[in-house]
């Protein structure tokens, strides 16, 4: 009797239905026109804001339209300080930060930062705003409750995204040393440095907390996945060239590339060591940067029409293709 039950249990797991595996597609796009490049894209409280030139565009996801424009010089990035009732532009030409209350998105100060703010980052655990200096080889650090200038991080090398894990930790990515730095936010010291074993140029970065794991996306066409406790490489996934973002669905388990050659890297996340390539979904060429709405597993990637790739020179010897006036968008894209 024991064994027939045995038999009954293994026939019945057996003949468990296979859950078919869901791929994404772009289902739509959201128009937003004007001219000049972007940059990195934010999400929150159903609010999308997308650094596009002299402005981020904020954008209603449920309208799929632009409901205000907030002026900046040379956006970068958006951090958004949920609990401070703030938000925070990047500004590279200007080296500032702008501050803006996110409900009326109105502005509120400008502050003076370090040479190039490229990618900003709000950590709640110690409401302070680090903003990574890409030719200061540094980060500003603000406090966010008193908006003044609280330090300086001296990193070493130049940083490009950085991620903040919520309890006590910002992790930055060196992108000419192929490192990623592990920073305490609360003393501001670097803790530690993790060579990107098999990665070169990292820039995004994105954070799994349930699995404490770090996914780095490289130019060579590799996205690191790092222990972000132990601070080892656990592995390497192939995604498609010219990645700029990357980001983690903590909904779905799954970690993404968005790569500049018109694909979305899917990687399957079951453990901390089961990690898997799932797809090279297709989108649009350019669409390099994006977020994700966990609640409806939604991912926004910035696009445009491009045309020509100008010719490389001394100041610029890897130039972008020519961008169509009124043509940028964001796709939306789900899985089926």
């Amino acid at each position: 009797m024991r064994h027939r039950s045995f038999l009954f249990l293994l026939l019945a797991f057996f003949a468990q239905p296979v859950l078919a595996q869901q791929h994404y597609h772009v289902v739509d796009s959201i128009a937003v026109g004007g001219t000049g490049g972007w940059d990195y894209l934010a999400f929150d409280q159903g609010k999308l804001y997308v650094a596009h030139g002299d402005e981020v565009a904020v954008i209603d996801v449920a309208q799929k339209a632009v409901i205000a424009h907030l002026p900046a010089h040379g956006s970068h990035g958006t951090a958004l300080a949920r609990n401070l009732s703030k938000g925070f532009i990047s500004n590279g030409h200007s080296n500032t930060v702008t501050v803006f209350e996110p409900i009326t998105n109105t502005f509120m100060r400008e502050i003076v930062v370090g040479q190039d703010p490229d990618a900003i980052a709000f950590d709640s655990s110690s409401d302070r705003i680090f903003t990574m200096n890409g030719h200061g080889d540094n980060i500003t650090v603000i406090d966010g409750v008193t908006l003044n200038v609280i330090d300086s991080i001296a990193l070493g090398g130049s940083p490009e995204f950085a991620v903040a894990d919520g309890e006590g930790h910002l992790f930055v990515n060196l992108e000419d040393k192929n490192q990623t730095l592990a920073i305490d936010t609360k003393t501001l010291k670097i803790t530690r440095r993790i060579n990107l074993k098999g990665g070169d140029a990292p820039t995004g970065l994105a954070y799994d907390r349930e699995h404490h794991l770090l996914f780095a996306g490289c130019h060579n066409g590799k996205m690191v996945v790092i222990d972000a406790v132990h601070g080892k490489v656990v592995t390497t996934i192939p995604i498609g060239q010219g990645v700029d973002a990357t980001a983690y669905d903590w909904s779905s388990h799954q970690a993404f590339a968005s790569n500049g050659d018109g694909t979305l890297t899917v990687v399957n996340v079951k453990s901390a060591k089961d990690i898997t390539l799932q797809e090279n979904a297709i989108t649009a060429r350019g669409s390099r940067t994006m977020a994700v709405d966990p609640a409806t597993r939604t991912i926004y990637l910035a696009t445009a029409q491009l045309g020509a790739t100008p010719a490389p020179t001394a100041d610029h010897p890897h130039p972008r293709p020519a961008i169509v006036d009124g043509s940028f968008k964001i796709l939306i894209v789900r899985p089926d």
